[in-house]
């Protein structure tokens, strides 16, 4: 199974982070359209039945107030026929004498013109229209010449008014009566009418608009689902379920030779060495929905809610892997390079390997838990722990001429590694030299960094790696020239931060099998950082 580089595996994490934007924006877009569509559907529906209501309110108000309006009036009329009556009873004898005659013989005699009237508003209607007619004449015709003295001037027709006016009371009267008895139950009957009238149409109304708001929510959950199926489309094309199903496989793979050393000739996978990188996806994904949706994709990735991807040292691309330390947690930077050291010993043979340690503050005191391996097998660690500048420029140039032996004579312009070469050369057995700097860069001048810089961008090739626990002194006391190739040799680097017993790359948290101790279980000595 070929080994998958670390810039793939960030420039995937790139595009999941870039796929939870686009996805979260999609979503948010769409929740706001959705509500500001359903809030106007609401207010629509809110103000039609707001409306309804207050018609319906308006028209009841109308029936009673008119109801209300026209006992009230007839009533008017009444008193001020009764006041118009006194003032004539006061001052004019001979209306007195007319009323005494005709009263009894009117009593009952209302005008004929109101006989059979069903329409009490019309009916009053036309009450007020004879009533303002005789009001005016007795008000400002008969009624001044009466106070006056002026009986003279009245002309016999005044009998005739007289009658009129006692039978006009008379139907007023009459009316009154009858428009008190009957009008409030026929306004009580119209205003249940206009109840029923109104709940019936609210009824087919609001029908009418659950209807709508379902339609609408139809129309809305089919969006949902092209959303959802252009979100899973869109992750499809980032993680399709082979590249999963690989990432996944690669690693139990790797797991599963590890925590033993690996005593045959063959290279695992290609892979040198895997450490493991974390994708909080809550903490980057806003989104639960989008969540959700990676998290069920990468299902087989997942340990606790992260996705775990490998970032691989491997025999085709080999990153160098340097360990920016913040000098909090020794300890914990060797454990990291330990871990390293002992996944290498489970995937590469260690017969056809070398771990060439430079470690001039602890004088080879930083690999102690592989002292026992060293005493077994010395050839495993080359002829010496490197301690001072003469022994490190002397390993480092004999690195360097390996290099640009198996550059010229062997790889030339034909392959690209060793293990390329020696596939084809089935006679060369390559032996892979692990280059491990402690407290780098101690031990380092301008020219053994100039010749370091040289491993690390063609080691890989010709089958050398290098780890850098990297912890530099102030720059103050440095030449420009070292300060130079320091610079360059990080910028070639895979940079691993410490942040005390945790590391990071990329931001990202790391994991790693750390060595397990020796009364250690397998499943307890997984170190997660």
């Amino acid at each position: 199974m070929k080994a998958i580089a670390q810039n793939e595996i960030i420039a995937l994490i790139s595009d999941i982070n870039a796929f939870a934007d686009s996805a979260e924006a999609l979503i948010n877009s769409t929740q706001a359209k959705y509500d500001k569509e359903r809030r106007m559907m609401f207010n629509s529906h809110s103000a039609v039945l707001s409306g309804l209501e207050k018609d319906y309110r308006a028209k009841c108000a109308a029936v009673s107030n008119k109801s209300d309006q026209t006992i009230r009036e007839a009533g008017n009329i009444l008193a001020e026929i009764d006041q118009l009556d006194r003032q004539l009873s006061a001052v004019d004898k001979y209306y007195v004498k007319t009323k005494k005659k005709k009263l009894e013989l009117l009593a009952n005699t209302t005008s004929e013109a109101y006989a059979g009237a069903t329409d009490y508003f019309a009916t009053l209607e036309k009450i007020k229209q004879e009533f303002n007619v005789l009001y005016k004449k007795y008000s400002e015709d008969i009624l001044p010449g009466l106070i006056n003295g002026l009986n003279y001037l009245f002309s016999s027709k005044r009998k005739k008014d007289y009658e009129d006016l006692i039978v006009l009371r008379n139907t007023v009267a009459a009316f009154v009566r009858e428009i008190e008895e009957m009008l409030p139950p026929l306004t009580k009957e119209r205003l249940a009418a206009l109840k029923e009238e109104y709940f019936t149409t609210k009824g087919a109304v609001t029908e009418r608009q659950k209807r709508e708001a379902a339609d609408f929510e139809t129309r809305h959950n089919a969006t949902l689902d092209m959303v959802a199926g252009k979100i899973c489309g869109d992750l499809d094309e980032i993680l399709p379920d082979e590249l999963v199903s690989y990432l996944s496989a690669i690693m139990q793979n790797y797991a599963a030779g590890l925590y033993k050393v690996n005593s045959t000739n063959q290279l695992q996978d290609e892979v040198l060495d895997m450490i493991y990188i974390d994708y909080p996806v809550d903490f980057f994904v806003q989104s639960p929905i989008v969540a959700s949706v990676i998290k069920s994709k990468c299902a087989s990735l997942l340990v606790d809610g992260n996705i775990r991807m490998p970032i691989i040292m491997s025999t085709s691309d080999a990153p160098v892997w340097l360990i920016d330390t913040d000098n909090s947690n020794m300890s914990a930077v060797q454990s990291f390079i330990h871990s390293v050291m002992f996944g290498v010993m489970s995937s590469c043979p260690v017969a056809r390997m070398t771990y060439q340690v430079v470690d001039p503050e602890n004088r080879g005191n930083s690999i102690s838990p592989f002292f026992d391996a060293k005493k077994k097998l010395p050839e495993l660690f080359g002829e010496r722990i490197f301690i001072n500048r003469d022994d490190v420029a002397f390993e480092i140039g004999m690195l360097n001429e390996k290099i640009e032996n198996i550059l010229q004579n062997k790889l030339s312009n034909q392959y690209a590694s060793i293990f390329d070469y020696a596939k084809e050369n089935t006679d060369y057995f390559v032996n892979a030299e692990f280059l491990l700097l402690f407290d780098f860069p101690k031990g380092f001048d301008e020219r053994t960094l100039s010749e370091l810089r040289n491993i690390i961008r063609n080691g890989s090739r010709c089958g050398i790696y290098t780890i850098i626990s990297y912890a530099p002194d102030s720059e103050e006391s440095l030449s420009q020239e070292f300060r130079k190739n320091l610079r360059s040799i990080v910028e070639l680097s895979a940079i691993i931060r410490q942040d005390d017993n945790g590391f990071s790359y990329k931001g990202l948290p790391l994991a790693y099998f750390a060595m397990p101790e020796r009364t250690s279980s397998r499943s307890s000595s997984v170190n997660i950082c």
